[in-house]
């Protein structure tokens, strides 16, 4: 590999705009209420965490007044959240942040200061990216802090990730330093090779004669840990769409038309949210939003809550 730029140049510290902070204490975690507190000193500030219901938990514990940022809105939802949360910091306002790594994704913002969830290298540096991202708070740095989240992340990838950096860093990884990413992607992907004892067992046991397991393997095998489907959701007077979903089916227009008002669910929780009666499956394969304040303005779609109010029990 031959580098464009000489690195003689020192480009990096010469157009470093944030500090990292680290834990101090890589062993001890963190209260959702402690980072909620850390958080309300600051009148500007983004805090980026793992999961969305790592961003539900938090969110809950923030002033009125903290915008809400994840995955369970749809993406037209989405778009009119970031817009407003551009015009809050051109203008100066004060403005707190909750999002997942959707924002790590080519969302063109810039705080003074952003909290990160612990998390694989690559995903701190992506968080530093929306800090002091446009250089404005020239000669001072913008803040990025690094916190212990209350648990892991119980993505298999996600946490490969924590815990590669988590060695790194006891190995005296300088996280400032692009010489880190080399060794942290040598060791990330050395994690994610490894699928376990059982895989190694079926392809390994018996070999001598060729009897090799490949059915089994090949079943429990998921380049993805669990599948997702979509479900619609009525926003933004998209009830007229809806309705002629229900009634014609999913032709292509009808479902072009609803691409921006989908929220991704596990695949797991679909048949649990239709037998609470907060969706319906009008058309094999195709779920939509029924019970209206399932959806919130706020926080999007609440997949977290037990069951239904009193008052949405009544026909």
């Amino acid at each position: 590999m031959h580098e464009i730029i000489p690195p003689d140049l020192k480009l990096y510290k010469q157009l470093k705009r944030v500090s990292i902070e680290l834990p101090p204490d890589l062993t001890t975690r963190q209260t959702w209420e402690e980072v909620a507190h850390d958080l309300t000193e600051h009148e500007q500030v983004l805090c980026i965490v793992n999961s969305r219901k790592d961003c539900h938990a938090l969110h809950k514990l923030m002033p009125p007044d903290t915008i809400h940022l994840s995955a369970l809105m749809c993406g037209a939802h989405r778009s009119s959240i970031i817009a407003y949360i551009k015009d809050a910091l051109a203008m100066a306002k004060p403005i707190r942040v909750i999002s997942t790594q959707l924002v790590e994704a080519g969302v063109d913002i810039d705080f003074p200061v952003v909290y990160r969830a612990f998390a694989g290298l690559p995903s701190i540096a992506q968080a530093a990216g929306r800090c002091n991202r446009e250089g404005n708070l020239a000669p001072a740095l913008g803040k990025v802090i690094v916190f212990m989240p209350p648990e892991p992340s119980k993505v298999t990838a996600l946490r490969k990730a924590e815990d590669t950096t988590l060695d790194l860093l006891s190995n005296d990884l300088d996280i400032d330093s692009p010489d880190s990413y080399p060794s942290f992607f040598e060791h990330f992907y050395n994690r994610q090779n490894d699928l376990g004892a059982s895989f190694h067992d079926w392809l390994s046991k018996d070999a001598y004669d060729l009897q090799f397991q490949f059915r089994e393997a090949a079943t429990a095998f998921r380049m993805i840990d669990q599948s997702s489907v979509s479900v619609i959701i009525r926003y933004a007077n998209n009830d007229s769409l809806i309705n002629s979903l229900i009634t014609v089916g999913p032709k292509r227009n009808i479902m072009r038309g609803l691409q921006r008002y989908t929220v991704t669910v596990p695949r797991s929780m679909v048949v649990s949210l239709k037998q609470k009666g907060f969706i319906e499956e009008p058309h094999d394969g195709i779920f939509i939003q029924t019970i209206p304040s399932l959806y919130s303005l706020e926080t999007g779609l609440d997949i977290f809550r037990d069951g239904l109010t009193v008052e949405e029990c009544i026909i």
